[in-house]
């Protein structure tokens, strides 16, 4: 469950807990997550399959898509929450607010829950390592995560601009 304060898990398992590391900077370990429902204000349910969310998972809650915006967010990863909570949202606030265009927008997405950012920017790039729908919506594409595909763009950006 994630909160406006930190995401809360069930499982003491340290394999589980050195993966949650990697994506939440805080989090607490509750007895019940079903008892903490009035402690905090929820934005997610992030759910996690050790072999595949699209496959073990998505099949047996897609029915939800009607009252959820349900995200396959990594391999391993699903996503549900509030139908307008994504990332393509989030931008165009961001976009609003600094008078940013979707023309001087550049983005990196991989899975289904980068679809609408990427949608609201011209420059958008999958990672080599996207999902197939990712690699099909983004303008251009980039090398991996494992091989530093932000960077390297970033990188050519920064040097193109130095030469002007």
């Amino acid at each position: 469950m994630c909160g406006k304060k930190s995401a809360y898990i069930e499982t003491t398992n340290k394999h589980f807990t050195t993966i949650l590391d990697e994506y939440y900077a805080v989090y607490k370990t509750v007895p019940d997550l079903t008892k903490i429902a009035d402690t905090e204000d929820f934005l997610k349910i992030a759910v996690y399959h050790s072999k595949s969310s699209e496959v073990n998972i998505y099949p047996a809650i897609k029915h939800l898509k009607k009252e959820y915006l349900i995200k396959i967010s990594g391999k391993n990863w699903l996503d549900i929450s509030d139908e307008k909570a994504n990332k393509g949202n989030a931008l165009r606030e961001v976009q609003k607010r600094l008078n940013i265009s979707k023309e001087e927008t550049l983005v990196f997405g991989d899975y289904h829950n980068d679809i609408e950012m990427l949608q609201e920017a011209t420059f958008s790039f999958a990672m080599k390592n996207a999902h197939k729908d990712i690699l099909k919506i983004a303008s251009y594409s980039t090398d991996s995560n494992d091989n530093f595909g932000v960077e390297k763009i970033l990188n050519l950006l920064i040097e193109s601009n130095s030469k002007e």
